[in-house]
């Protein structure tokens, strides 16, 4: 008959122990929370399942394989590491498919290094991302100067140009203002 093999832990247990059981169900849906009971301080953690064939034969050979990690006979706690624990299971079954959930130290720490660098380089791209934006604002800033000198100076050779003529129209309004009336003759005594 096909069942699951668990391994559970606890972290108020202290000393390390593991559960190794067996369940006609998925443990990690139900299992962890009939063993959370108001004698255990924290709940426990499905660290490992596997959907064996023979799945009580195969809890009773585990069992049997880690006998001297077992501090109490009449329980399924045993003092080894989940890691061994693991192996013993696949070591004495025949597995249909297994679900690890359990990291070791070093897959922590791996996986927080990787967490770190991941987390470095999101912030060297936005740190990267930042200076771009920055640096194309003072292109963008340097560029309005300059077109706002262009404009600045074409205006002013504009002014230039045109000031010859506003002269000549001042001067001939001021002269109509003084004779009172504008003339063709007004014209041409300008030269």
């Amino acid at each position: 008959m096909n069942g699951f093999i668990y391994i559970l832990s606890n972290t108020s247990l202290g000393d390390g122990r593991i559960k190794i059981g067996q369940s006609k169900s998925d443990p990690s849906s139900f299992r962890k929370d009939e063993l959370y009971t108001t004698g255990v301080a924290e709940p426990f953690k499905v660290e490992y399942s596997a959907f064996v064939e023979n799945y009580q034969d195969v809890e009773r050979n585990v069992h049997r394989f880690l006998d001297r990690f077992r501090p109490n006979k009449d329980r399924e706690f045993f003092n080894v590491s989940i890691g061994q624990a693991i192996l013993a299971i696949r070591e004495n079954s025949t597995i249909k498919y297994e679900e690890v959930f359990y990291k070791s130290k070093e897959e922590i720490i791996k996986e927080q290094k990787r967490l770190d660098e991941e987390k470095r380089l999101k912030q060297e791209k936005i740190e990267n991302e930042t200076r771009e934006i920055e640096e194309q604002r003072e292109r963008d800033r340097q560029k309005r100067i300059i077109e706002n000198e262009r404009i600045f100076e074409e205006k002013q050779q504009k002014k230039k140009e045109i000031e010859p003529v506003m002269n000549i129209f001042n001067l001939i309004h001021n002269r109509s203002m003084s004779s009172g009336k504008l003339s063709f003759g007004c014209l041409l005594n300008l030269t």
